[in-house]
Formats: C-alpha cells, sequence, structure tokens
C-alpha cells in the first residue's frame, strides 16, 4: 500500500506543483503498469487509447470532479492557464463544461506561486459537479483579473489586495443572476 503514496523523491514528483501519486510516478512502477493506471481515467485516453506522457495535473482535474458530491458538490482548482488556453487541450476544457457547471474563473499574477518556485501563470477555476444527465444551457460565468493578492512576487506583504473586491462583485453576480 505504501505505492499509494507520493513519493516525492523523483525528479517527476519534485518538478510538479501537485501532489502526485506514487504509482503515477515514472520511477515507482514500470511504464506499462503506469500506462493501464492512466488508462482508468477519461482524461488518460485518446479515444480508445491511452495518451502517451498525460500530466498528471490533467488527471487531477478528473479526479478531483470525481470527489464531489453530483449536483451540489463545489470546487476551486488553481489551473495553469495553458490549460485554458492551449488549442491542444480542448479535450480538457470540453471534459470540464460537459460534467461541470463552471460557476468563476479567476485570473492570478503570474508571481502568485513564484515564491514558493511556481513561475506558471495560473488562474482559479470554480465549478459544481452537474448530476447525471443535467443540462445546462447557456449560462453566464463570473470572470475577474487579480493584479493585487496581498503579497508580490518576492512573498512580501503588499497592501494592495484585488481578492476582496472580486469577492464581493462575485456575491453581486450571483444575486443578479440567481446562481
Amino acid at each position: 500500500m505504501d505505492r499509494l503514496l507520493a513519493c516525492g523523491e523523483c525528479d517527476l514528483c519534485k518538478s510538479s506543483t501537485i501532489p502526485l501519486l506514487h504509482y503515477l510516478c515514472e520511477e515507482g512502477v514500470d511504464h506499462g503498469l503506469r500506462a493501464a493506471l492512466v488508462q482508468k481515467y477519461v482524461l488518460g485516453q485518446n479515444g480508445k487509447k491511452a495518451r502517451d506522457n498525460q500530466k498528471t495535473e490533467i488527471l487531477c482535474i478528473e479526479r478531483c470532479r470525481d470527489f464531489l458530491k453530483p449536483e451540489t458538490g463545489k470546487m476551486a482548482i488553481v489551473l495553469p492557464d495553458g490549460i485554458l488556453t492551449n488549442s491542444s487541450l480542448q479535450y480538457v476544457r470540453d471534459f470540464l463544461m460537459q460534467r461541470c457547471q463552471i460557476l468563476a474563473v479567476v485570473s492570478l499574477p503570474g508571481f502568485a506561486f513564484a515564491h514558493f518556485g511556481a513561475g506558471v501563470k495560473s488562474s482559479l477555476v470554480f465549478v459544481r459537479r452537474k448530476g447525471g444527465e443535467e443540462k445546462i444551457g447557456r449560462y453566464k460565468i463570473f470572470m475577474a483579473i487579480a493584479e493585487h493578492i496581498g503579497y508580490d512576487a518576492t512573498g512580501r506583504k503588499d497592501v494592495r489586495n484585488d481578492l476582496d473586491k472580486i469577492v464581493s462583485a462575485y456575491h453581486r453576480f450571483i444575486e443578479r443572476y440567481a446562481i
């Protein structure tokens, strides 16, 4: 059972911005077993065959969604902007939109996680898991840009913080559109 823990030892685990399960770690399991495990995920497949070298951050999206209660389960997840904008990752966005209602997207400044060693531009994405066959027509999605988040690129406190204003704007958005 210890193979289900994040190893934190190999280069793959050290370079990831999310915890990896050891059984997805190439140094923890042979490639054939890793491919078989990745196939368990919808996002780990390309049609009927497994995607080669699927990023664990993409598999994590599906796994986090699986933990949500149908119809009412909500989550906020930090996603690299590449997942939200890269044309080759359209299937990931389609997966999210088919299975979740996207409630809000808040773009974070590029330095948001820099003092933790991650220099990837990212956004907070808030979703609600849809129920079984639930279909949602066109709907509004709250979008905001946070330029100041209470600290700077070095981690020093900054008195400027857009997040409180964004939360207030989101509450007004919910009231206005009855979400």
